[in-house]
């Protein structure tokens, strides 16, 4: 018997291989497994549930529901709180929960009529959310994956969380990408022409637009890790990042201590305005999900989902910064990484934040880079999930007639799971490149009385030059 479960057992080992070494590493290309992970998910997100889950025709439900009579809820509260500013210079009334400078932003709105304003915002988010696209094909180029690219890019732009975003009005989606602009900024415009103290004209107006993404939203801080140039071992790169947090933590206090006031009281009032109604399918933070009424259970397991995401996300980000990787590399694996903490942490983070998505995955799916087979099928994993998250939650109702609400009902376990499958996959190009790590490493003045060896340039250089 014994023999036989030998035999058996090398058999599915030999089918298992091939299968393994034919489909994933020779046979299939990123863009075959994108293309298929959206025709999937637009057939279980949108077909099923639409045209073949019901007995009596089409059902197609109304999936966002408006806040008041009419489109631009959150935007009229924005420019409530600007005009309150203006008329009393205290913007903290009733909902706002923002920076002291988000209400400055927004003054220039207040002088027209808020169809006027709710206009603009919406074009403008659409124009920059394509101007970010634009510019990620412009200085990525050589190695961009052009059909994904423009295929993410439309997907995003007619997604669920896309027009969420643009029915309330709010400022997510122009908001990271004046902090991704800012980044281009840094890394890709020429560095010959220097200002004063060795700074250069794109790189100072780099910080200013890193200053107003921070200030309109605050979790656009998360780009702070894209101004390390080289590494942290680098004096000037730990001074620039010092300074650029310094700098923006004390901007909250521009308009004085009594203000900073208002805006930390608000703040510590956020958890528990979400816990009270606003825990449910269109808020995916760690919060929400773990606080879902009908389901009281969850509420033990938040310690836990904190821990693993917080332990996470620093082994798999933290070895980045020891070593200087290329920017290519580090906007593929870190930018959607540090995105999806925005999407965790804060305690009310609705659905309209899924309009990230496009931005935070723009380099992950449409770099070109060599994959092993465990880095296709993560690939193939992650497009899946990030397809689900682009569709409403009320379209997956022929899956909810077999699984929980708050499994289907949420996009918290997708995300979670797609951060999961991120942080593996970073881990796996890190443990790929070790030795280029540890020689980095090696040629530190700290660890020289250890080790011997030369440096290297662990930087692309061919790739480099191409961009100055």
């Amino acid at each position: 018997m014994s023999k036989y479960l030998t035999v058996f057992a090398g058999v599915l080992r030999r089918a298992a291989d091939r299968v393994r070494r034919g489909f994933f590493s020779l046979n299939v290309t990123p863009t075959a497994i994108f293309i298929v992970a959206v025709v999937l998910v637009y057939i279980l997100a949108f077909i099923w549930p639409i045209f073949l889950s019901q007995d009596t025709g089409m059902w197609f439900p109304h999936y966002i529901q408006a806040a008041g009579d009419r489109t631009g809820g959150d935007l009229r509260g924005a420019l409530t709180f600007a005009n309150s500013l203006k008329d009393t210079f205290n913007p903290y009334v009733a909902g706002n929960f923002y920076s002291p400078l988000n209400s400055v932003f927004f003054l220039p709105l207040t002088l027209f009529g808020d169809r006027a304003a709710y206009w603009f915002i919406t074009l403008f988010t659409i124009g920059i959310y394509l101007l970010a696209g634009w510019l990620s094909f412009k200085f990525l180029s050589p190695h961009v994956n052009k059909t994904i690219l423009a295929l993410l890019l439309v997907l995003g732009l007619f997604s669920y969380g896309f027009q969420f975003e643009i029915e309330r009005g709010q400022s997510n989606v122009l908001t990271m990408a004046i902090g991704m602009l800012a980044v281009y900024l840094f890394h890709f415009t020429p560095t010959s022409k220097s200002l004063a103290w060795g700074f250069t004209r794109f790189r100072w107006l780099s910080y200013v637009l890193f200053t107003i993404a921070v200030h309109i939203k605050i979790y656009p801080i998360v780009l702070l890790v894209f101004f390390v140039k080289d590494s942290l071992w680098n004096k000037r790169d730990v001074l620039r990042v010092v300074s650029l947090f310094a700098a923006n933590t004390a901007l909250f206090f521009v308009f004085g201590t009594k203000m900073f006031q208002s805006f930390w009281s608000a703040i510590k009032q956020i958890q528990l305005y979400a816990g009270v109604g606003h825990a449910g399918e269109i808020n995916h933070s760690i919060f929400s999900f773990t606080h879902t009424p009908n389901y009281p259970f969850l509420q033990q397991y938040y310690g836990i989902l904190l821990l693993v995401i917080v332990a996470a996300f620093f082994v798999s980000v933290l070895p980045w910064f020891i070593s200087a990787f290329d920017i290519k590399y580090r906007l593929r694996y870190l930018l959607p990484i540090a995105g999806m903490l925005t999407f965790f942490i804060p305690s009310v983070s609705y659905d309209y934040k899924l309009s990230l998505l496009p931005l935070y995955f723009i380099f992950y799916f449409s770099l070109e880079q060599k994959m092993n087979w465990l880095q296709k099928l993560i690939f193939a994993l992650v497009a899946v999930l990030v397809n689900f998250a682009f569709s409403p939650p009320l379209h997956l109702d022929p899956i909810s007639r077999f699984l929980p609400t708050w499994v289907v009902g949420n996009k918290f376990l997708s995300l979670f799971s797609v951060y999961l499958l991120l942080c593996v996959d970073s881990l796996i190009f890190l443990i790929r490149n070790r030795a280029d790590i540890f020689m980095n490493i090696k040629t530190q003045p700290l660890f020289r009385r250890f080790f011997r060896g030369g440096n290297v340039a662990f930087h692309d250089a061919s790739w480099h030059n191409t961009r100055q």
